[in-house]
């Protein structure tokens, strides 16, 4: 899918406003003062309140080849729903626990552009932080906690089904993800990829 230039640099813009303000974040949960410090992070993936629905109304994933980044390097990731829950499945190639300060993000766009959402995730040497909900570009993306499970290698975020609606029937999504000031690896990607040549996940 070919999308025009104005797509490419929103979603420069965007990512890099949203680092800005949720580095801030991940950096005050040293101090205990960002988010739950136990935020459904015990217990295995498949029984977590963030497990994958077994029927989803959207089913739709992505892969990344293993060592295409040098730094965080991404496996996979899932968007699956039921009628009232919306899950983020991120693997990785190697424990969470191991990979410092993590943001990850889904950017999606609707099929003309009209419509943006981000869905967020933030986590802190393993230890769930909080989530995000963005649909503006200049307004503050609304926060969750409480909705984030991390088990060795994966990292699981419950959001509401309706985060999506807006997008609308036809629509296309990537994922980031990396530290507070960079993007290690994309879904889908592989070496080389970039803003600038990355092919999204058409959905609908």
């Amino acid at each position: 899918m070919h999308r025009p230039a104005v797509f490419r640099k929103t979603m420069r813009d965007r990512h890099r406003r949203q680092v800005l303000g949720i580095a801030v974040c991940v950096v005050s949960v040293v101090l205990a003062a960002c988010g739950s410090a136990d935020a459904s992070s015990a217990g295995p993936a498949g029984s977590a309140p963030t497990a994958l629905p077994i029927t989803g109304d959207l089913d739709t994933r992505c892969s990344d080849p293993t060592g295409d980044a040098p730094g965080i390097d991404v496996v996979n990731v899932a968007l699956v729903s039921d009628d009232e829950m919306l899950v983020v499945a991120y693997s990785f190639s190697a424990p969470v626990s191991t990979l410092g300060a993590l943001i990850l993000t889904i950017e999606a766009h609707s099929q003309d552009g009209s419509a943006q959402l981000q869905l967020g995730v933030q986590v802190f040497n393993g230890r769930p932080a909080a989530s995000f909900i963005a649909t503006s570009p200049t307004a503050e993306p609304a926060a969750q906690y409480d909705n984030v499970h991390v088990v060795d290698r994966d990292v699981h975020a419950a959001f509401p089904t309706e985060a999506i609606a807006a997008l609308g029937p036809r629509w296309f999504w990537f994922a980031m993800v990396g530290g507070a000031d960079s993007i290690d690896d994309y879904c889908p990607g592989g070496a080389g990829t970039s803003l600038d040549n990355l092919v999204p996940i058409s959905v609908g």
